[in-house]
């Protein structure tokens, strides 16, 4: 009796250390689930940073290339105000001169 009594005692307890391995299979596939989630959710982290760093860059690219071509355009109508400024110094110079004609064309005539 006192053998099988024993040998009831050892079987609850194999039973008892089963189910611990199996609880603690069971938190070891918990946690390679989770990780296995962590890498994934990581993963897709990364690949939304990288094409933000990428729309980023394009960004500032464009920006550059408008500022260059701003740059350009504001040489353009300096360029232009400069042409405009001398064609009306020119036209005023002609206006004097056409007053100036008038007035000796008058004075000879009077």
């Amino acid at each position: 009796a006192a053998l099988e009594t024993d040998l009831a005692a050892h079987s609850a307890s194999l039973a008892a250390i089963s189910g611990e391995l199996e609880a603690a299979r069971v938190d070891v596939a918990t946690r390679a689930a989770a990780e296995e989630g962590n890498d994934a959710l990581r993963a897709a982290l990364e690949t939304d940073l990288a094409a933000r760093a990428a729309s980023l860059e394009d960004a500032t690219a464009a920006r550059d290339a408008a500022l260059a071509s701003l740059a350009t355009a504001s040489g353009e109508l300096e360029e232009t105000r400069g042409e405009v400024a001398r064609v009306e110094a020119a036209r005023d110079a002609a206006l004097e001169r056409e007053r100036a004609v008038e007035e000796s064309l008058a004075a000879t005539s009077g």
